[in-house]
Formats: C-alpha cells, structure tokens, sequence
C-alpha cells in the first residue's frame, strides 16, 4: 500500500493546472478529495451534482466530508428526467448519466478555466460491469486512482490512517441503482425508494436493499428482523401507496 500512495502522490504532485474533481460524497471521491488537498499545488474544486437521484441523506453527507476535509463544493443541478435514454433505464444507463454528469462538470470548468477533471474510480471498479467507464474515457475524465492500483481496502485504511472519521462509511450508490433495468425510472418510484429508506433506517432496521421492479417494492432485509417489521406493514403501505411491496431474505 505504501507504493500505491507514494504513486498517487506522485501523480497529483505532476498536475500543473487548476482540477476539479466529481464529488459524490462517497469513499473514493472523498479519498481522492483528501489527496488532492494534501498534494496538490493548485487550486482543487469539488463539483457535487444535485438531482432528483441524490438523496437528501446523500446531500448531508457531502457537506459534512467536505468540510471534515476542508474543501468546500461546487454544487451544480442537472435534471435527469431532460433524457429520455436515462429514465428509460436501459443496460445503458449508467454510460449515458456519467456522460451527462461530467459534461455539466466540464462546461462549468471551462468558465472557471479548469482545464483537468478527475473522478474517483478505483482499481476494483476496473474490469466489472461499469458503463459509465466508457464516458470517463471519452470525456478525458482523469482517474488517479485506478491508474495508481489503489482499491477500496487501500482507499479506508489510508482514510483510517489520515484520522478521517468516514473511513469505515457503508459505499453508497445514487437513488436510480434502486431501480430494475427496464423499470421507467420516475419521480414517484425515486420519492419511495428515499421514503422507504429513510424510514428503515430511522427505525434503525438492518435494510439489505430496496429494489423496484415495474410497480412492485422488493425489501432485502435480515430474516432476524421479519417479526419486529410486522408492526410497520401499515406505514410501509402508505409509503409504498401504489405498488406492491414484497419481504425479501
């Protein structure tokens, strides 16, 4: 590991402009956001992008990393639902979000002459079933940490050592990954999965996943708890008002 981070190091030790990085609030980018404000010689900013498929929960945790870190964000809005290709949430998905996202970030870099941007990808992203991969690539999005071998086990133990508090931070994915491929991404199916969301973990169950397919609501969660959720059935009814929900193990 020790390598890695001496290469990672290296790598934004060699950037000579202004960079901006895609900042979701998650490990990696928050990681890479670290990095870049120990390492970099030039001016470093975050750009978060707000939309219908980051969660308010999402939101928060963005400001708090950003400020343990000490770099405030860039927020810009871009509205998913312009595209047809993305809420039709096809295998595709992912491809055409990512390219959309970062050419929000892109043109706002331009005006504010960034001329790098970067993204958090790392090397266990590599080699799995990301499309949005392929936009980073035909954007010229850099990915420092990929090119430099460092993993998610590599990114927390670093984090870890830094005294970050969000080092052990559960990895979490936008709203729309809730959603089956082929199930017509839409604000009311978005607005459930959240609600549904926030109540479990109000509740303070052990919630797996939610999944939507066509107007059916899957709930994951652990077997130990089917009991205890008898007695919100109602709740989660009115939440779920609708659709169908289903009890997964």
């Amino acid at each position: 590991m020790k390598r890695k981070l001496e290469n990672l190091r290296g790598w934004i030790r060699d950037i000579d402009t202004p960079v901006g990085l895609g900042f979701s609030g998650g490990v990696d980018s928050a990681f890479l956001l670290a990095a870049l404000k120990k390492w970099c010689r030039y001016p470093v900013t975050p750009f978060c992008l707000i939309s219908p498929f980051l969660s308010n929960r999402e939101r928060v945790h963005v400001a708090n990393i950003s400020n343990e870190i000490g770099l405030r964000p860039r927020y810009l809005r871009w509205n998913p639902f312009e595209d047809k290709k993305i809420y039709m949430n096809d295998s595709r998905r992912c491809y055409f979000c990512k390219g959309r996202i970062y050419s929000t970030i892109l043109t706002k870099a331009r005006q504010l002459d960034i001329p790098l941007i970067l993204d958090g990808t790392q090397l266990d992203d590599i080699g799995r079933e990301r499309p949005g991969l392929l936009a980073l690539r035909e954007l010229n999005i850099g990915t420092p940490l990929a090119d430099c071998g460092m993993g998610k086990t590599d990114i927390r133990a670093v984090l870890r050592q830094w005294g970050y508090s969000f080092w052990k931070r559960e990895s979490e994915s936008c709203l729309a990954t809730r959603i089956a491929k082929d199930t017509l991404i839409s604000k009311e199916n978005l607005n459930i999965i959240e609600k549904l969301e926030d109540f479990f973990n109000e509740k303070r169950f052990n919630l797996q996943k939610i999944r939507i397919i066509n107007k059916s609501v899957y709930i994951f969660i652990d077997f130990k708890e089917i009991e205890r959720i008898k007695m919100y059935f109602k709740e989660i009814e009115r939440i779920s008002e609708g659709f169908s929900f289903f009890f997964k193990i």
